[in-house]
């Protein structure tokens, strides 16, 4: 490195400190640990323990009850905090999961929590990824669901009072048939009522450090304020030639991961694991499985797996490439209504695997590490697979 290139990031470390970013981005956090950042189920889960009053938190109703307050319009009972419940994952007979379900004797509240994504319609991909996506040939709006599954859950459709709040980064309004009927709340809510309980309320220290470390996991990944989208972008600007630095050096520790990437698939299917690996396609690793293969036919298979590089971490994908003819035993595979989007697509291919983290750009990992975590995509593929043959063999007798 020469003189003038560590110069340009020593400016940029100076302008950094200077900045005062360090107080949400510095040090370690626990949540980022985690691998929590913008993990839906995982904030709901969280947000689930600091809305349970029994919880061991010791901070009783306050986050909960601020939380509520803070929405317009929304009119509790004065003893829905008495004996409340709370739920995650709430899986309704349509088989539909609310994020965070809160109840009393004559309240329910369902709360939706989107950290990025709109609410969907019922033609995209599944949240868990499956490979079979149970559409039933309609489109239908996720928000909906969530009313209709209500509707039809008789333990809690009986409470007179119920309550529907749309959570967000910025508070967005939702777009479905039963948008009336959902309350908008946004994560800068949730700032705003830790801070307040952590003012005014007497938290132990651990639970203190857990609540500051849930409020920088919410500004730098979620909710992040004009005034620190101000600052970075002010540093960008300052700092051109540092940054244009570092994207080139996680570019060649990225080109790096890739290329072990694809040599360890090529040594498995040495091995004989089963799959056929693919011609690699820029830093994106894709193979095909000797199962579906042979499920399919060789020459009529157009499921692809796929090991793909994004903004600071490779995924995990399958995509199914438009049929050139009609295959029954596709169609039973994938779902019908995903084969007939996929011989439309104009792109000629249909994600059908959600994107799940196969592993971070990070110049120390190692081929051992990779490794690890190619079996454990694939076994997860062998899983899928089994479950899709099943159900073919179940359709075809």
């Amino acid at each position: 490195m020469s003189k003038q290139e560590e110069a340009y990031l020593d400016k940029l470390q100076n302008d950094l400190r200077d900045s005062k970013l360090q107080e949400i981005v510095g040090g370690v956090n626990f949540f980022e640990l985690t691998g929590m950042r913008t993990l839906e189920v995982k904030h709901s889960q969280f947000l689930k323990q600091l809305f349970d009053v029994d919880s061991n938190h010791g901070l009783g109703t306050a986050i909960v009850q601020g939380f509520l307050e803070k929405i317009d319009d929304l009119n509790l009972p004065a003893d829905f905090y008495r004996n409340l419940r709370t739920e995650t994952e709430k899986v309704f007979s349509n088989n539909k999961r609310i994020d965070i379900l809160l109840y009393s004797q004559d309240t329910v509240v369902l709360i939706e929590n989107k950290v990025f994504a709109d609410e969907r319609k019922g033609d995209e991909e599944s949240e868990e990824g499956a490979m079979t996506v149970t559409l039933k040939g309609q489109k239908t709006w996720q928000l909906q669901d969530y009313v209709d599954g209500l509707a039809d859950d008789n333990n809690l459709n009986c409470k007179p009072n119920k309550h529907y709040i749309y959570l967000t980064p910025e508070g967005k309004a939702p777009k479905c048939p039963s948008a009336d009927k959902w309350k908008t709340a946004k994560y800068t809510m949730i700032i705003d009522v830790i801070n307040e309980t952590l003012k005014s309320n007497a938290v132990n220290s651990e639970m203190k450090t857990i609540l500051e470390h849930y409020i920088k996991i919410i500004r730098r990944f979620i909710a992040v304020d004009k005034e620190t989208k101000e600052k970075c972008q002010k540093i960008c600007a300052d700092n051109k030639e540092a940054i244009d630095l570092i994207i080139k050096f996680k570019s060649e520790t990225t080109k790096r991961i890739a290329k072990d990437i694809h040599n360890l698939l090529q040594e498995r299917e040495k091995s004989g694991i089963g799959i056929r690996v693919l011609k690699k396609a820029g830093m994106i690793c894709r193979f095909k499985t000797d199962n579906m293969n042979r499920i399919l036919g060789e020459n009529k298979n157009p499921i692809t797996y796929e090991i793909a590089p994004e903004v600071s971490k490779f995924s995990e994908f399958a995509w199914l490439s438009r049929p050139d003819s009609n295959d029954d035993k596709l169609r039973q595979i994938v779902g019908a209504e995903t084969y007939d989007i996929a011989k439309k697509e104009i792109k000629n291919e249909k994600r059908i695997l959600k994107g799940n983290k196969f592993c971070n750009v990070d110049e120390n990992i190692g081929e051992d590490e990779l490794g690890i975590a190619i079996d454990k995509f694939i076994k997860r593929i062998a899983i899928i697979e089994a479950e899709a043959e099943a159900k073919l063999t179940l359709k075809i007798k």
